[in-house]
């Protein structure tokens, strides 16, 4: 074989195993990319789940705490309006009026009742 034949060749060669390598790095490159892809969709999926675990626990938490008030406007109302609420029970009577008291004055609900 002569020797710029062979030349041309070996150049030929070179040229071919640098264009499979080329697409070798190309497509590892791509595969990687899609995995960073994939990990990071999974990472925005959980922080999404999360988020709207949190949101739904607060929604349920402000919805018991209104229920509660309001029962507690009920009970206070029923004690308040109640035929016999202004007589007088005696000394536990009068504890129990000052506890219910106390609880208003914190509140400001029914200041009239408590009379301060």
């Amino acid at each position: 074989m002569p020797a710029e034949l062979r030349k041309w060749l070996v150049l030929g060669v070179v040229i071919v195993v640098l264009c499979f390598s080329l697409a070798v790095l190309t497509m590892c490159n791509a595969r990687k990319e899609a995995a960073v892809a994939r990990s990071e969709a999974k990472v925005a999926t959980g922080a999404a789940n999360a988020g709207n675990a949190a949101v739904g626990a607060i929604d349920g938490q402000a919805k018991a705490q209104g229920e509660l008030e309001a029962q507690e406007r009920i009970n206070q109302g029923n004690i308040l309006n109640a035929p016999d609420a202004k007589t007088d029970a005696g000394e536990t009577g009068n504890a129990g009026r000052a506890a219910l008291c106390a609880s208003e004055r914190m509140r400001r609900e029914h200041p009239a009742y408590c009379g301060h």
